[in-house]
């Protein structure tokens, strides 16, 4: 029997077309279960290109924050590209990692 190995590639393809058809609301943002086992993965890869992925991808806002800290944590500058890429697509004025310490979740700001 031949198990066959999940591909990365296909879950980031979905996760980038579900994240542009969103964005030009085309689709809604998804069931929160969608979007929790789409941080799971992110999570399970821990990498600053599946946090990454996740967050412009239009993930669930309750996961959102903490992938901000997980990916500050791998690469403080990419955070911050990232924070500035994400508030320019959404409705965030910006992101506080000031929280993270303490709370492991980013602050993110609406205005």
């Amino acid at each position: 029997m031949t198990i066959k190995k999940k591909s990365k590639f296909g879950h980031k393809l979905i996760l980038g077309v579900r994240g542009v058809l969103v964005g030009l609301g085309l689709v809604s943002s998804g069931t929160h279960s969608f979007a929790s086992s789409a941080f799971d993965a992110a999570a399970s890869e821990n990498t600053v290109e599946s946090y990454t992925s996740f967050i412009l991808g239009g993930g669930n806002v309750d996961d959102v924050d903490e992938a901000f800290c997980r990916l500050r944590d791998l690469d403080e500058a990419s955070a911050g590209q990232v924070a500035r890429q994400f508030s320019s697509l959404s409705e965030v004025a910006s992101v506080d990692f000031d929280t993270c310490a303490s709370t492991g979740s980013a602050r993110l700001i609406i205005i």
